[in-house]
């Protein structure tokens, strides 16, 4: 997902917070295990806090419908919260999308993530591209 270059100054950051860290905030276990095996200063510094975002629970039957019509939203649809990074592989549900269509499954996929990629810039306009030449733009909506 980087250049050489990236990937040398990123090294190069890493080791020299690690090495000055009192302690070393992570998303998760894997990233736990990575840290603490490629950069052994961190050992000990370590601490897993997991982030999920959870769209904020509706009081009421009304709320969740203003919401839908305001959004123009299905009654069923899969949420899919990701940046348009290249390495959340939107490509995947663009082809899932794909191969579900001949038996008009009526799934809609709803992306709320932001529509820009600075380490692959043209990847977003891709994936519009693959939704729009596999007639999916019908059941691809961008929210947000």
């Amino acid at each position: 997902m980087f250049s050489h270059r990236n990937r040398v100054q990123r090294n190069i950051v890493q080791w020299g917070l690690a090495r000055t860290a009192t302690q070393i905030m992570l998303s998760s276990e894997d990233a736990r295990r990575d840290c603490e095996n490629l950069i052994p200063a961190s050992r000990g510094k370590t601490v897993v806090v997991p982030f999920a975002v959870r769209p904020a629970p509706m009081s009421s039957a009304e709320e969740l419908d203003g919401v839908k019509k305001k959004y123009d939203l299905p009654d069923k649809f899969f949420y899919l919260p990701n940046q348009f990074w290249k390495h959340k592989n939107h490509d995947c549900v663009v082809e899932a999308l794909r191969r579900l269509k001949p038996n008009d499954s009526g799934i809609t996929v709803v992306a709320s993530g932001n529509l820009s990629d600075v380490r692959h810039p043209t990847h977003p306009a891709s994936v519009v591209a693959k939704i729009h030449e596999y007639g999916s733009h019908a059941s691809f909506a961008f929210w947000g």
